[in-house]
């Protein structure tokens, strides 16, 4: 177990900006296609060291910039799984109405969290409340080399 008295309670890095312990990982904000989000670093475990701390910090930085440039394309292809699953449920006409508007559920999933540990998480939500209640939470997955993990 690692003692509390040696971990960081804070960090500030060139890339993801200034970082806060919060217990069991790190807490901050980032910019990611013009909006400013949560950011959540997890060491994946529940005592890390401080090296472990610093370690998720690192691997976390390096990550960002690629969540950056795909980001938009992650967007897109919710709102596409999003479409095909009400379509899947629903009668031909409203599928086909799912699937006209696509575009304007791109535009309407605001990224709330990303959430980053190796591996790493996109959680949108529908910001005009018009396709799904907006506290409901859409998450992307998607592996350390930023391949887009089906929902």
């Amino acid at each position: 177990m690692a003692d509390s008295s040696q971990l960081l309670a804070s960090w500030v890095d060139p890339v993801l900006g200034e970082l806060v312990w919060e217990g069991t990982g790190w807490g901050g904000t980032v910019e990611i296609s013009g909006r400013r989000v949560r950011l959540w670093l997890d060491p994946d475990r529940a005592t890390p060291t401080r090296q472990e701390q610093l370690a998720v910090i690192a691997a976390s930085s390096a990550l960002l910039a690629g969540v950056r440039k795909v980001e938009p394309e992650f967007r897109r292809r919710l709102a596409h799984e999003l479409a095909q699953a009400v379509g899947s449920q629903a009668t031909e006409e409203v599928a086909a109405e799912a699937v006209a508007a696509v575009d304007e559920l791109v535009a309407a999933l605001e990224l709330e969290e990303v959430s980053l540990h190796g591996s790493g998480e996109l959680h949108y939500h529908d910001g005009s409340g018009k396709f799904f209640p907006s506290d409901e939470l859409f998450t992307v997955y998607f592996s350390e080399d930023l391949t887009y993990d089906e929902m």
